[in-house]
């Protein structure tokens, strides 16, 4: 999601904690973007997270859970090889 210039936008109001607004502020900040910017980007990967989440279940649900293989399958395309635990 990228906010461009003549598509129309919408506005939201959030409430906030003074300690999270000033993570917010600094995070945006490190990334050099606007808050609401930051909390677009914020709101959409959660987004996609929850959908992920929802297409397991309904996977697990017609074909059983994951096995345990196929969960550090998962992990190891995720996040890379686990470090040697020698």
């Amino acid at each position: 999601m990228h906010m461009t210039r003549g598509r129309p936008n919408h506005r939201l109001s959030i409430t906030v904690d003074p300690d999270l607004h000033h993570v917010l502020v600094a995070a945006a900040e490190g990334e050099g973007i606007s808050e609401s910017e930051w909390v677009a980007r914020a709101a959409e990967r959660a987004l996609k997270i929850k959908d992920g989440l929802q297409a397991c279940a309904e996977y697990e649900a017609e074909f059983g859970a994951f096995t345990e293989a196929e969960m550090a399958e998962a992990r190891e395309f995720l996040f890379g090889p686990l470090p040697d635990a020698s």
